[in-house]
């Protein structure tokens, strides 16, 4: 018998190059010789051809196109359709790759003990029937978990439970983004008999948007309580949302459209451990809109805002409700807007006095929004700037609320 050994890789000092490796954790080496390395410190996986002394980013930190951020990798496994499966130790998660990057499996909300988390995971190994075994280190357990291979275009083969249904012109509306105008959406009650972790696939000739809310879902509060959100993660254009969901908590999914005012049908399709009970909320709450579109120009009235050395131009609009409740504005603009709500008064030489909320990026292209309780009996001023001094141009804002709101521009009394 002789013996040889050589180093297939690294070069036997720490570094960060694609020739180098720090602190290597866990391997893999599949059918082709190509080996798999989770460079731990480097928060990457390597990719080692046969004969080749440079690796290839697959994963984390200096990939192409990188996708996902790892913490301290420290274990991978290929599946035999040659997928990533990485235990991401500092994230204390699993996570896998697939056609669209990679996606969370196990630890997707925190570190902890709840049985769909993890701490410190430190490796992890499949069995027969495709079930995943985590050695949940700090936890000190080692935690199984069942996988199912789902498929958005072939889901006959795993799908236990299917929803139909259609938005139409009488359906609930409300905003889910604050880019888009209000779409029509169904609110779907989600009840499963075990805990464990379920797959949600939407189908339809619509641009479908699915999110999954815990125990309670406000049209006027769209990120509140939400657990998790998708649009197109199946082509072309369909939800998929994978999720672990408990049998103590009830759950809501919402479907509506990416783009606004979307009527069609829609079918819902959910794999998991068991059967799941999905009924229809009758009777949900909806949003009305209101919109108001202006300008500001030279000719605007100025004044300095929070403190600020410079004045800007700004735009003073009286709001009056026709029924109490929540009310959302958000702005549309080509300029980075700010935006300002008073009680009764607003007085320029004191922009704090009577104020009761504000906002400059909470929306997409730093426009503002925020969620406040409007009371009937109030006259409320809105205040529309820009976060920069002396710039001019057109906005429009949006107000969603339990019915229509009055507004009114003040500016032009006021010159």
């Amino acid at each position: 018998m002789t013996t040889s050994n050589r180093v297939a890789a690294g070069t036997g000092s720490e570094g960060s190059a694609l020739n180098e490796l720090r602190y290597p954790a866990g391997i893999f080496v599949d059918a082709n010789l190509d080996l798999y390395v989770a460079d731990y410190v480097n928060d990457r996986i390597q990719l080692f051809q046969p004969g080749e002394s440079n690796g290839i980013t697959v994963a984390g930190s200096g990939s192409k196109g990188q996708t996902i951020e790892l913490y301290y990798p420290i274990g991978i496994v290929l599946d035999a359709e040659k997928y990533l499966f990485i235990v991401d130790q500092g994230n204390d998660r699993i996570i896998r790759s697939d056609l669209n990057g990679f996606r969370c499996l196990v630890g997707c909300y925190g570190e902890g003990s709840q049985s769909n988390q993890l701490l410190a995971p430190s490796s992890m190994s499949f069995d027969r029937s495709g079930s995943i075994f985590v050695t949940d280190r700090e936890n000190d357990r080692i935690q199984k978990f069942q996988y199912f291979k789902e498929s958005c275009g072939n889901t006959s083969s795993v799908i236990q439970t299917v929803y139909a249904s259609k938005l139409t012109t009488n359906s609930s509306i409300y905003f889910h983004s604050c880019s888009k105008s209000s779409s029509y959406y169904e609110a779907i009650q989600v009840n499963v008999p075990r805990s464990g972790l379920y797959t949600v696939l939407s189908k339809s000739n619509m641009n479908t948007h699915g999110s999954i809310y815990k125990r309670s879902f406000d049209p006027s509060k769209p990120y509140e309580n939400r657990l998790l959100e998708d649009d197109d993660s199946c082509s072309p254009y369909h939800f998929k949302l994978t999720i672990y969901l408990k049998t103590s908590i009830t759950y809501i999914l919402i479907v509506t459209t990416y783009d606004s005012n979307m009527t069609g049908a829609f079918s819902i399709f959910v794999s998991g451990p068991n059967n799941i009970d999905l009924k229809n909320i009758v009777n949900t709450s909806s949003i009305i809109e209101t919109v108001y579109a202006s300008e500001l120009t030279t000719n605007s009235l100025t004044y300095y805002r929070a403190c600020s050395s410079s004045s800007t131009y700004y735009e003073a609009i009286q709001v009056n409700v026709h029924r109490s409740g929540l009310y959302t504005f958000f702005s549309k603009s080509n300029m980075i807007t700010y935006g300002s709500i008073y009680e009764e008064n607003f007085n320029p030489s004191k922009p704090f006095e009577n104020e009761l909320s504000y906002d400059d990026e909470s929306c997409e292209l730093d426009q503002f929004r925020f969620t406040i309780d409007l009371e009937t009996s109030i006259t409320y001023i809105l205040v529309t700037t820009t976060s920069h001094p002396n710039v001019t141009g057109e906005f429009s804002i949006f107000v969603f609320g339990p019915d229509n709101a009055g507004l009114k521009n003040l500016s032009k009394c006021l010159h």
